[in-house]
């Protein structure tokens, strides 16, 4: 008994932790200027203004043609198919207009998802971007360093932070993982047998 369980024990959580890992978002920018990955902020071409510590940033301005960019560490993100995008943050003052969030690569390239709402940051919580188009007509997936968050409003008022955005893992990856441990499972119990006649 004590030579199965050990070695089943320890494959047991190698899955495990394969599992969560694969189930896990994936961080593109924590839009702090500290904490990983950091989002350094374009003055140029930022018209909010902002305060950023280690792991957030805070934006005050309107919503009129007020714009969010800054660039962070290249990421290949290549192997997600539905870049389905997941944004964190919390509106304060919420003037109720719509805003497009923007992906660059390194030729400046846009991918441009939906317009959406601040109302859905309300209360700290987290709104999805499931569509694109790319502004362009090609983005180079493997090389994503920079966003670009725009406003589409009439002028009012606007203050709000921004503490993350993700992107989800594929039903692909699910299907493979599902596979793995299906496979790891059967080895399992194929050893189990082996040590047990033996």
């Amino acid at each position: 008994m004590s030579h199965t369980l050990r070695p089943i024990t320890i494959i047991s959580l190698l899955i495990t932790t394969s599992i969560c890992n694969c189930y896990s978002n994936i961080t593109i920018t924590s839009f702090g200027n500290a904490g990983a990955p950091v989002f350094n902020v374009d003055d140029v071409y930022t018209d909010f203004t902002y305060t950023q510590n280690a792991s957030n940033i805070d934006l005050t301005g309107t919503d009129f043609s007020f714009s969010l960019e800054g660039a962070f560490n290249t990421l290949d993100l290549s192997s997600f198919d539905e870049k389905q995008l997941i944004l964190h943050g919390n509106v304060t003052i919420n003037p109720s207009s719509t805003f497009i969030l923007g992906l660059y690569d390194n030729n400046f390239n846009i991918a441009e998802y939906s317009s959406t709402n601040y109302a859905d940051l309300s209360g700290g919580a987290s709104m999805s971007f499931a569509s694109y188009v790319l502004t362009a007509g090609s983005f180079d997936w493997s090389m994503v360093n920079g966003l670009v968050l725009s406003t589409s409003g009439a002028g009012s008022s606007l203050t709000f932070s921004l503490s993350g955005l993700e992107i989800v893992p594929e039903p692909s990856n699910y299907a493979s993982i599902i596979g793995f441990v299906a496979l790891s499972l059967a080895l399992l119990r194929r050893r189990g047998v082996m040590v047990k006649n033996l």
